[in-house]
């Protein structure tokens, strides 16, 4: 495939007798790859969605001092204070809507 991009002129007239050059065959491969981020950011978010998920209903069956164990071990693995961060991010939103829920009504 490469030897064909390579001696075939991209572009208008103006370039009619330019070959493709290594940046635009570079560009054409990333731009495909990228086709497919979509399906696998829905797919990540489900992953996601499934994950917390297991988590909320198994939590809760564990006493909360192994929740805090298990939390704690979880932390400790990681290193990167970014990361932390967005764990800590995560953890209040979660938190934020957990409150929202409980002041809303139900839909019965």
């Amino acid at each position: 495939m490469e030897p064909r991009l390579l001696c075939e002129p991209m572009g208008g007239e103006h370039e009619a007798n330019r070959p493709v050059g290594l940046g635009a065959i570079i560009a054409g491969y990333e731009g495909k790859k990228n086709e497919d981020k979509a399906r696998v950011d829905a797919a990540q978010l489900d992953l996601f969605g499934r994950a917390v998920k297991g988590f909320c209903c198994r939590a809760v069956g564990l006493e909360e001092s192994e929740m805090r164990r298990v939390i704690r071990d979880e932390i400790e693995k990681i290193e990167d204070p970014e990361e932390l961060e967005r764990v800590m991010n995560g953890a209040a939103l979660f938190v934020s809507e957990a409150r929202r829920a409980l002041k809303q009504p139900s839909a019965e």
